[in-house]
């Protein structure tokens, strides 16, 4: 099954620099790789992309922005424009080229 691919905040496995951090800032949303740990961007091991999901007051869920940072060029930090005040939850995902998928999610 699908779901037991993603890892979640709480796994040991290099939870700090691979899970999402999500924060809101005024009418932008901020996905980083690692909250206190930034993921490393090498030619070795980096982040392919990373996904911004929410899931509005009305219960749809649809993908809020994407982003492809480019190995060693750039750090695993996106910024999205987003409606926030009709949001109720978001959710990141991000793919590192040797440890997979990972995810975390932020409820307002």
């Amino acid at each position: 099954m699908i779901h037991e691919l993603i890892h979640k905040p709480g796994e040991e496995m290099a939870k700090e620099k691979h899970v999402p951090h999500i924060e809101v800032l005024g009418d932008k949303v901020k996905v980083s790789c690692g909250k206190e740990i930034m993921h490393p961007s090498t030619n070795e091991h980096y982040i392919v992309w990373m996904k911004l999901y929410g899931i509005d007051k009305e219960g749809k869920f649809r993908e809020l922005g994407s982003y492809y940072p480019k190995p060693v060029e750039e750090q695993p930090v996106a910024h999205f424009s987003v409606d926030v005040s009709n949001q109720k939850e978001f959710h990141a995902l991000i793919f590192c080229n040797i440890h997979g998928l990972w995810e975390n999610k932020l409820d307002l």
